[in-house]
């Protein structure tokens, strides 16, 4: 009798660290969606931005040796309002567009096997709290998503510096406009600069301990699950 109350404490104890460890894995992995949706934000914004360029660069020309007009462009109103119009409209439609399919690309390739980690977990997550525990198989899965997120977690680092680093260069951007807004000379850059890196760095050490914070919670509850997994596997 009391061989069977401890065996349904120590399952009991388990169960419980898999739902904490469920809960911690899915912090994470939102936080690996959330950044990489930047990052795929970002990358539609830079591919929208080259088309952009790219037409306003070649469209133009494009456009004289396929629709030559005499005397070319500033000869008159109209032939003015023929090159603009055939170099804004494209310059607006295909540089959002090009950005806007950009990013639907990169969201999905880049989140995909973060979607798929995250929705496996709340799978597992659901059979803990209905207790339907059969067989070793959701341990071994458990572990499995386990070494997939100790691989992936080094990777958020990386991804949350680069997030830090974005905010210091859209701060520079910022405080450069600022600058050249109210004063047209240069002294206002090494400013913009100083501002860009100061903001890199807060945002650099804000963003280290929050990876730092769900690292040890993930290795604490992860420790605890390994521990009580034998006398767990008894009970099941």
């Amino acid at each position: 009798m009391a061989e069977n109350s401890v065996t349904e404490e120590a399952r009991t104890e388990v169960l419980s660290s898999l739902s904490e460890v469920f809960d911690t894995m899915e912090r994470i992995d939102d936080s690996l969606i959330a950044v990489r949706l930047g990052e795929a934000r970002w990358t539609g914004v830079l591919a929208g931005g080259l088309v952009s360029i790219l037409w306003a660069v070649i469209g133009m020309s494009l456009i004289s040796v396929l629709f030559p007009v005499p005397g070319g462009p500033g000869t008159s109103p109209g032939v003015d309002q023929f090159f603009l119009l055939g170099t804004l409209i494209p310059f607006l439609i295909l540089g959002p567009l090009a950005g806007f399919l950009t990013y639907l690309y990169t969201k999905k390739s880049y989140t995909k096997k973060f979607v798929l980690h995250k929705k496996n977990l709340q799978e597992l997550g659901e059979v803990v709290r209905e207790k339907r525990v059969k067989g070793t198989n959701i341990s071994e899965k458990t572990l499995q998503l386990m070494d997939q997120m100790s691989d992936w977690i080094p990777k958020l680092l990386r991804y949350k510096n680069d997030e830090a680093l974005g905010y210091g260069f859209a701060a520079f951007l910022i405080a450069a406009f600022i600058s050249f807004l109210f004063s047209a000379s240069s002294v206002g850059v090494p400013i913009a600069f100083l501002a860009g890196v100061l903001v890199w760095l807060h945002f650099r050490q804000e963003k280290r301990k929050e990876v730092e914070g769900q690292t040890r919670e993930f290795r604490m509850w992860k420790q605890k699950f390994e521990k009580g997994k034998s006398a767990f596997l008894e009970t099941v």
